[in-house]
């Protein structure tokens, strides 16, 4: 088996990472400093920038002089590494051995990947140039602007990774390895200063005119670091390629350097880290089950919600819509300086359900819906009713929703006593009333119901029965229930449920209607 090799090459690297993480420096002149001290020189520039007359090597005064809207930042420690454990994500897609050669650029061994040739299948040169091609477009939608080579030798595909053309889709393929390295100039091949000048002297500019001379000639002049120059220059480099091990730390934090007050740039944030977790649990076969996200306060404390997906999912979409959804509810007493998202995988769950089973049609979008009502009425007030264990009437409490739960199947058969007579429809309050009473029949000393006020039925009562009293939880402070049912059918029509209560004082409630 051929050994085939692929470079993923991110150019100006410093500056991306820390333009990546901050929705304000898309479209302004940036520069990146190599430290944060005044006199720091600049390290990289944007193509905005550089059309102002910056350049790398001019002091901050210098390259502000040159453009007065230049926004100059320091080199972030924290920013370069969430790129690079980014870009080492991406590099995975393709193949489980990879190589961080250095920050920004890694290189991917290609053997038993389905890109590499075999003994009797050639290089296919368009599928290859469309998987790299589509896997720059997915850096390049999560803020990484990348390009790719490919050959047969790791240090060619260096070169062309480097020397990639943006205009033909960032990828270089090569096949014909001497007629490629003929034209390159020698810088390609990080020389020594004092090597470079020496060879510029000789009048050899390129890696071919190099490769023509005698390799012994080459040692015998330059020595040990020369042979090695020589040897990169016609691609005979033999390396062990010193591979990563795919992470398995599902997080990404980062200390902003300004304060974040409002819900964009906080989302903007968000979004990449959901972005690079969710390629990195997709590497590994794997789905996202929960959430935890932290944010950390100006004021030195913590604002920290954990998430349960209503059903697994490695959809970025899902999981961003989730966090946002929280967010919009989200009023914190100080700005945000600092953002933690950790994601919690687990594999994917399989299920064969019942003939009569049937899970909700999109639990996502169900739980959605549920915290969007629970930000408005509050979250104990969201749930499904379930019937206390108690003889008070009509007693229930809320139960959190499980969107994973399968919906229930009808069954014909039902437990205890077969229901009969009107059914009752509860008002929820019950209706406040008034109800006039006459003395009993004689002999009896009670009164019985005559006439009902209310705002849902007034009349005079044609008939009633009762009372039915009933109390319970005496044995619990601030629970005690003590009440007395009524039935009555008014002159005028209708049949209703009046309830009398003494607690403090007796009052009447018109508790539903039958029918």
């Amino acid at each position: 088996m051929s050994a085939w090799y692929a470079v993923l090459f991110v150019p100006d690297f410093a500056l991306q990472a820390v333009v990546r993480l901050d929705p304000d420096l898309a479209d302004a002149p940036v520069a990146v400093l190599a430290d944060a001290t005044r006199k720091s020189p600049v390290l990289h520039a944007s193509a905005e920038a550089c059309a102002a007359g910056v350049c790398p090597g001019l002091t901050p005064p210098q390259a502000l002089a040159r453009c007065g809207r230049l926004v100059l930042r320091p080199r972030s420690d924290k920013a370069e590494n969430a790129a690079r454990r980014l870009l080492a994500d991406a590099a995975f897609t393709l193949s489980p051995r990879v190589e961080e050669t250095e920050a920004g650029t890694c290189t991917i061994d290609l053997r038993g990947s389905d890109l590499a040739p075999t003994g009797t299948r050639p290089l296919d040169r368009a599928a290859a140039e469309t998987r790299l091609g589509e896997l720059l477009a997915r850096l390049e939608s999560h803020g990484l602007r990348a390009h790719a080579g490919l050959a047969a030798h790791p240090d060619i595909a260096l070169y062309a990774a480097r020397c990639a053309d943006t205009e033909d889709g960032g990828v270089l393929v090569v096949t014909d390895p001497r007629s490629f390295l003929a034209g390159l100039p020698l810088a390609v091949a990080s020389p020594e200063p004092a090597h470079a000048t020496l060879l510029a002297s000789w009048g050899i500019h390129t890696l071919g005119r190099l490769g023509d001379l005698s390799r012994q000639e080459i040692g015998r002049r330059l020595g040990e670091s020369g042979l090695r120059l020589w040897d990169r220059a016609v691609g005979r480099t033999r390396r062990v390629l010193k591979l990563l091990v795919q992470s398995e730390t599902f997080a990404e934090e980062i200390a902003l350097d300004h304060r974040m007050e409002t819900l964009e740039p906080l989302l903007f944030v968000l979004r990449r880290f959901v972005d690079q977790l969710v390629l990195r649990i997709e590497n590994l076969h794997l789905v996202v089950a929960a959430a935890r996200l932290e944010l950390l306060l100006d004021d030195e404390t913590t604002h920290r919600r954990d998430f349960r997906l209503p059903e697994p999912s490695c959809r970025a979409d899902v999981i961003f819509r989730m966090l946002h959804t929280h967010l919009e509810s989200v009023r914190t007493e100080a700005p945000v300086v600092g953002i933690a998202l950790r994601l919690a995988p687990t594999r994917p769950q399989v299920r064969q359900q019942g003939l009569f089973e049937a899970d909700l049609r999109d639990p996502t979008r169900f739980a959605e819906t549920l915290a969007r009502v629970a930000a408005v009425v509050g979250a104990d007030n969201v749930g499904s009713p379930r019937l206390e264990n108690t003889h008070r009437p009509d007693a229930f409490r809320l139960r959190n929703l499980e969107t994973t739960d399968t919906l229930a199947p009808l069954s014909s058969t039902r437990s205890g006593p077969t229901p009969c007579g009107l059914p009752l429809r509860r008002f929820r309050p019950p209706v406040e009333a008034r109800l006039h009473e006459d003395a009993g029949s004689a002999g009896d000393r009670s009164r019985v119901p005559a006439f009902l006020e209310s705002t849902v039925a007034s009349g005079p009562v044609r008939d009633w029965r009762g009372p039915w009293p009933g109390s319970g939880e005496w044995w619990e402070a601030g629970r005690h229930w003590d009440r007395e049912e009524w039935d009555v059918e008014l002159t005028c029509g209708g049949l209703f449920r009046l309830v009398r209560t003494t607690d403090p004082h007796v009052r009447w409630f018109v508790e539903g209607e039958y029918g």
